[in-house]
């Protein structure tokens, strides 16, 4: 019975190992895909240098325009929108302000451009997105929420730490 068991242990390994090897010749007949090159893409919170050079949209004068020429040339394949989730929605009677007024200072340094906050952040990668439709890689929007407001936020439970 032990012999029985060692020859079919075999006979799994054998055919194992030839299919293997024809899969390897399948697979080694194929031409090689072109290399992609690795995705690029961008972290701006600023809807004035999101705006596609051509759109005739944006504000902040000659030194955001040439911003925004500068940026679409390098061709992102992906712009991160940045969501401060407490920030639009304090409070959970109320929606998320996706119009609210931001000044446009990162950090606080100039140059500014205030804009209409995510709202226009969206219609500035839309007008990238339109302006790519040309031959270049429309740039995906990639959202990254961060800041859960105390609503809508579990109390600390098991081993965390107080204050988590």
């Amino acid at each position: 019975m032990l012999w029985a068991l060692a020859l079919a242990a075999a006979a799994g390994v054998l055919c194992a190992c030839g299919s293997a090897s024809r899969r390897h010749a399948d697979t080694a007949a194929r031409p090689a895909a072109a290399p992609h090159p690795p995705a690029f893409g961008l972290t701006e919170d600023n809807a004035q240098l999101l705006w596609s050079p051509g759109s005739g949209q944006g504000r902040g004068g000659a030194a955001f325009a040439l911003a925004r020429r500068r940026l679409a040339a390098l061709h992102p394949s992906y712009v991160r929108l940045l969501i401060d989730w407490a920030a639009l929605q304090p409070r959970a009677d109320s929606p998320a302000q996706l119009e609210g007024p931001v000044d446009g200072c990162a950090r606080g340094v100039a140059p500014c451009a205030a804009f209409v906050g995510v709202r226009e952040e969206l219609a500035a990668i839309a007008s990238q997105q339109r302006a790519a439709r040309g031959g270049a890689t429309e740039p995906a929007v990639v959202v990254d929420i961060f800041g859960t407001p105390a609503w809508a936020a579990q109390a600390p439970a098991g081993c965390e730490t107080a204050g988590a």
